[in-house]
């Protein structure tokens, strides 16, 4: 992995800027999310990109928590606080604003029904996922680190195999 940040990515937010405080991280991710998804009306393909907002824990929306956590597989209860993907919560939106930078790949699949555009900041390993809603609007769907190897070859799969697919322009 390349560790070089294109110049519109800002740097990561660790917990370790908080001293470990992890109310007071959680609260500035919130504060992020709020600027970037909340406050203002971010947009991809000139579709407003929405999100979960409905209020089931914590007093945070879930599109919020399913970005910062992870679900435990019994219970499907969000009790982890994922920091790879804490830490990259800052990147969503620059990653979706600039999609037509070289760093980036995207696609779209088809998913239960619905289209998902996948952007992939190669070189950093973070994807960004967005479905599209009866053609009116974008919702952020998910975003996540790549840090085990078989999830990293299945994205790069998903997306050779789109590029061979699509046809020539």
């Amino acid at each position: 992995m390349n560790n070089t940040l294109p110049v519109w990515l800002p740097p990561m937010v660790c917990l370790e800027d908080f001293a470990g405080d992890s109310n007071a991280y959680i609260e500035h991710l919130f504060s992020i999310f709020k600027t970037d998804f909340i406050e203002s009306s971010p947009s991809y393909n000139n579709k407003r990109i929405l999100f979960d907002n409905r209020m089931l824990e914590q007093d945070k929306p879930e599109g919020f928590l399913h970005i910062v956590t992870e679900k435990d597989n019994l219970t499907g209860q969000r009790t982890n606080t994922d920091l790879r993907r804490c830490e990259r919560l800052c990147w969503i939106r620059p990653v979706i604003e600039n999609f037509t930078d070289d760093a980036i790949d995207y696609w779209e699949k088809e998913d239960r029904g619905k289209i998902k555009t996948k952007f992939l900041l190669r070189d950093m390993d973070f994807v960004v996922i967005l479905s599209s809603r009866k053609n009116s609007c974008y919702y952020l769907v998910t975003s996540y680190y790549l840090d085990w190897p078989n999830s990293k070859r299945k994205i790069l799969k998903e997306r050779d195999l789109y590029i061979k697919q699509k046809p020539p322009q």
